[in-house]
């Protein structure tokens, strides 16, 4: 009699485990996004956009600081015939991850939104992932999607409105720390930095003996004394394994400076950069953008300069 309690237990049980894997077959093939990781967005408007026009999101998602978040805002009405000086019709963004709990974690990114005409856009967010060499680049399916209407002065409730920003010529911060070499060496230097603060742009330069139209990469990374580079640590844990890593690069060219050296600028946004320390080098390294390597060049020259919280 216990043999057969026992067979008949076994059997119940053995019914509920294959019809709880059939019962997960069918949800994940006709309901897939189920299971997909999630990135939700908080509500957007004219507050989102900054005195630089750059529109700045934020939300929580399930993914973790190992994931690469980007965001592309496309036009979705139809738009003045391309060409020559037309407006732009869609323009490309990141995110990163505030702190990464395993949890759901807050998230926020940006994008330059100025090239943009009043019309109706949809945003949509991805994950990047890249081959082991960086020889090519893959993209997830949408993981979320954000419709908005960008209007001009005349626009109604409910449409987002660009700022009016006026055209400020540039002039560069020359002090005598931004020592300009003399004689035939070759050299780059970089300017004084202002004082530089989270969620604003920033226009950063330098001189160098080089020839215009020459490139040179600018690299803005964390910096620890001694070490150079390393994790900004999450003020949640306090733990470096769950550290969110923030930098910038770019290539910029050099400019003539008809009656002075010639000089170079670069345009630094530290909507993802969280408040530290960092150093930023500039050289003539080439960078591939094919495998993402950076052959050393001749010259290079540092500065180590302070991020500090925008106060609101």
């Amino acid at each position: 009699m216990i043999k057969k309690k026992y067979l008949l237990f076994a059997g119940v049980l053995s019914a509920i485990i294959l019809t709880g894997m059939f019962l997960v077959i069918i949800v994940t093939a006709f309901f897939p996004s189920l299971f997909l990781p999630a990135i939700a967005i908080d509500p957007v408007t004219n507050a989102n956009i900054d005195t630089h026009n750059r529109l700045v999101l934020t939300g929580t998602t399930t993914l973790s600081d190992m994931n690469q978040i980007h965001l592309t805002i496309v036009r979705r009405s139809p738009g003045p015939v391309q060409g020559a000086g037309s407006p732009a019709t869609e323009v490309r963004g990141f995110a990163r991850l505030l702190s990464d709990t395993g949890e759901r974690n807050p998230w926020k990114g940006y994008a330059d939104i100025s090239s943009l005409d009043p019309g109706d856009y949809l945003i949509t967010f991805v994950t990047v992932t890249y081959s082991e060499n960086f020889t090519k680049r893959t993209e997830s399916e949408p993981l979320a999607t954000l419709p908005f209407t960008l209007g001009d002065e005349r626009a109604g409730p409910g449409s987002l409105r660009k700022n009016v920003i006026a055209d400020i010529p540039f002039k560069r911060i020359n002090t005598p720390n931004a020592t300009e070499y003399q004689g035939t060496q070759d050299y780059i230097t970089i300017d004084t930095f202002p004082e530089i603060q989270t969620d604003d742009v920033y226009t950063l330069s330098g001189t160098t003996s080089l020839p215009p139209g020459e490139e040179l990469m600018v690299e803005v990374l964390p910096y620890v004394s001694g070490a150079g580079i390393d994790l900004v640590i999450d003020p949640k844990s306090q733990s470096q394994m769950t550290g969110i890593f923030s930098s910038v690069v770019g290539m910029v060219s050099v400019s003539d400076g008809s009656y002075g050296p010639d000089y170079w600028t670069f345009e630094l946004e530290t909507y993802l950069l969280a408040p530290g320390q960092y150093i930023m080098k500039v050289s003539n390294n080439e960078y591939n953008q094919a495998n993402m390597t950076k052959p050393a060049g001749g010259l290079s020259s540092s500065r180590v300069f302070t991020v500090t919280e925008r106060s609101s």
